[in-house]
């Protein structure tokens, strides 16, 4: 990890960053397909649990009164963001008052997130679950998060959501997460683009069973 030399980087943070399954995330974030694609028309992004849809209308009622700044002006305006100016702004600003340390906006690396529609999560992981179970896919049904793990039908997790890839859906491989042998779908991708990714996922179940049967 040269590029963390010379870093304010404590060394608990630098070791993270050196795990393998880590650096494959932070690689697939930037150099990989992924990267490049997903914001392509007509991609089935199932990677990360960013919301693909505006935010229901009493979420957005509740937020206005707490603040009317919190009015969303796009579909990710509540989505996991890194480094938002805006809000690297406020965080340095406010701290600069109740401490008195001389932070800069530079000094801070944020994230943030937020989910309302719970119901429609349920909706759309029984969608993919049952589906995808009638495909044949092996399918552990989630109840406290908004992410699924998929069998993979062939031993490398990672060749065959590459082989999903290339058919304009991501997942993620489940050796990102230290769990090889399975793929994870986000289930904050909108409903047509759970519907219009099905047929996908089965022709590349079907190919990895041609695969198997040949070899």
């Amino acid at each position: 990890m040269n590029e963390l030399a010379g870093s304010p980087a404590s060394r608990r943070a630098t070791t993270v960053a050196g795990i393998p399954s880590f650096r494959m995330l932070t690689d697939y974030l930037g150099n990989s397909d992924y990267a490049c694609r997903q914001r392509e028309p007509g991609v089935c992004d199932f990677a990360f649990g960013n919301p693909h849809e505006m935010p229901p209308a009493a979420y957005v009622d509740a937020l206005r009164e707490a603040r009317e700044a919190l009015e969303p002006q796009n579909e990710e305006w509540f989505a996991y963001q890194m480094n938002s100016p805006v809000a690297q702004a406020a965080a340095s600003a406010a701290l600069r008052r109740l401490v008195g340390v001389a932070f800069e906006p530079e000094d801070f690396y944020l994230t943030t997130g937020a989910f309302s529609d719970i119901a429609l999560l349920q909706r759309k992981r029984d969608r993919i679950v049952e589906s995808l179970t009638w495909m044949g896919y092996e399918v552990r049904p989630c109840e406290g998060t908004f992410y699924l793990f998929v069998t993979s039908p062939t031993p490398d997790d990672t060749a065959f959501t590459d082989d999903l890839a290339q058919r304009g859906v991501f997942v993620l491989p489940g050796t990102m997460f230290e769990t090889p042998g399975f793929f994870r779908i986000s289930l904050t991708a909108s409903e047509d683009t759970i519907e219009r990714s099905l047929p996908l996922f089965a022709d590349a179940l079907s190919r990895a069973r041609l695969s198997d049967d040949t070899d």
